[in-house]
């Protein structure tokens, strides 16, 4: 599905250190489907990286709020 392919676009970007268009792109899936919890931790972590530390927060916050047994976010 596209979703799916944006998904793998992302985490592709995320490893090339494209923190601004991986925020983009997990901003578009999160477009798509609000509540994916793997999503909104990608995200968070990516916003982390790029240094906006406010905006992560209640990233992070929602995708356990949905979520909390998503792997990897409590080691972000």
């Amino acid at each position: 599905s596209d979703n799916k392919q944006s998904l793998r676009t992302a985490i592709h970007l995320q490893q090339q250190d494209d923190l601004d268009g991986v925020i983009r792109r997990y901003e578009m899936l999160l477009a798509a489907q609000s509540h994916a919890p793997e999503v909104l931790a990608n995200l968070a972590s990516a916003l982390r990286q790029a240094g906006q530390l406010d905006e992560s927060i209640p990233q992070f916050r929602q995708a356990v709020a949905v979520d909390d047994g998503v792997a990897g976010i409590w080691f972000n």
